[in-house]
């Protein structure tokens, strides 16, 4: 039997009924003899259903949650102060026993309907992301198609740039190197040469005489 099956007040009231019917039967006549009318002090008839009184009783021990003298006096069964020792501690050992009984099958009812109710309960209907205020991306990770261009085009001018520099530092070597050439080879010509010096008492050539030509006339 499922535990949604079972009525907590009255499963509750047939246990407490029990436990206080044989406690008080101890009590009087010192072994475990049940006394079906513990909780009231009319003769009852051979074979009679007392069901609904203990159901009662313990419907009332469950909204009230009181003890034994609140539930006596509930019967109104007679003067509680001068009642047997016996029945006082068989009222309240129902008014307990049911109480308890009652929470504990009343929550072990509400978990497994609501257990049920999560697995029977149909998956929600998928919502398009154009009514929400979400935006479709596949991953955190997932760029987007103008920043994967962006980042391409950042790339490739950093390249070109490098490229340049490049270029620039090359031609400054070549244009060196061709100065650092030029500057050795002018340094490598030979200088005019100079006549040699004369020595003590040398006269030096005289210079060639003009003796004229066809035009020119001798002076």
């Amino acid at each position: 039997m499922d535990i949604l099956e079972i009525n907590a007040v009255s499963f509750a009231g047939r246990v407490a009924h029990v436990a206080a019917a044989e406690l008080a039967g101890l009590l009087k006549f010192g072994e475990v003899k049940p006394i079906p009318a513990w909780f009231t002090h009319d003769e009852l008839e051979q074979g009679i259903d007392v069901t609904p009184e203990i159901e009662d009783m313990t419907a009332y021990v469950a909204k009230r949650g009181c003890g034994g003298e609140t539930l006596y006096l509930h019967r109104n069964v007679g003067d509680w102060n001068a009642e047997d020792p016996a029945i006082k501690m068989a009222f309240d050992l129902f008014a307990s026993t049911a109480g308890s009984v009652v929470a504990r099958i009343v929550e072990a009812q509400n978990a497994a309907e609501k257990a049920l109710e999560l697995a029977t309960r149909p998956a929600p209907a998928a919502i398009d992301v154009a009514d929400t205020i979400f935006e479709k991306e596949e991953s955190l990770g997932t760029q987007r198609p103008e920043a994967v261009a962006a980042q391409k085009g950042i790339a490739e001018y950093d390249q070109a740039q490098a490229a340049d520099r490049r270029a620039k530092r090359e031609a400054k070597r070549l244009a060196d190197a061709a100065k650092r050439a030029t500057r050795s080879t002018a340094s490598g010509a030979k200088p005019p040469t100079k006549p040699a010096p004369m020595s003590i008492g040398e006269t030096p050539a005289a210079p060639p005489v003009n003796r004229g030509g066809r035009g020119n006339r001798k002076r």
